[in-house]
């Protein structure tokens, strides 16, 4: 996916509506996947979706003080935002929309599925992830072995007949 340059959010910081729907449209999809996938419900991951937003216009002077490309800057910005909304009392269990791996996804501890949605999906180098999930690379490394083996536990746990079935819906 393309960036967006700080042209564009120098005039989001100027006020500039049309800059700033440029940058909720661009970014739209793959915000919301990305929370779907953390926290696997569909309307708390819409939520998350508009707040990261709404932040990242309010913050904007942040962003434009940074270093950072602007994708990984709101990816931090909306991995911080759910951290809040589980350490508030976001319960997993009351997961709504869990389709296909999102419930076996759900199992793995929070660090480690942002390491393995960034990895996998987003195809993130380490070094990106880190700067999301503010660790080191190596740690980012860690959090992706372990959480695919805590997935690859998951799935073992399963009777052959579910695990078929969702393969078969996963393609």
């Amino acid at each position: 996916m393309k960036e967006i340059g700080k042209r564009t959010m120098r005039q989001v910081k100027k006020g500039n509506v049309k800059a700033f729907q440029k940058i909720v449209e661009h970014y739209r999809q793959s915000v919301y996947n990305i929370c779907i996938l953390m926290i696997g419900n569909e309307e708390k991951a819409e939520e998350l979706a508009s707040d990261t937003f709404l932040y990242a216009h309010a913050h904007m002077n942040d962003f434009l003080k940074s270093n950072k490309r602007f994708s990984i800057w709101l990816y931090q910005s909306m991995v911080i935002l759910a951290q809040e909304r589980l350490k508030e009392g976001l319960n997993l269990d009351e997961v709504t929309s869990a389709k296909g791996i999102l419930p076996l996804l759900l199992n793995v501890p929070f660090n480690k599925r942002v390491a393995i949605i960034m990895d996998a999906w987003y195809h993130l180098s380490d070094q990106e992830i880190s700067e999301v999930l503010h660790t080191t690379k190596s740690e980012v490394q860690t959090f992706i072995y372990e959480g695919r083996e805590k997935f690859s536990e998951v799935l073992r746990c399963m009777d052959s007949v579910e695990k078929e079935n969702l393969l078969r819906r996963i393609g």
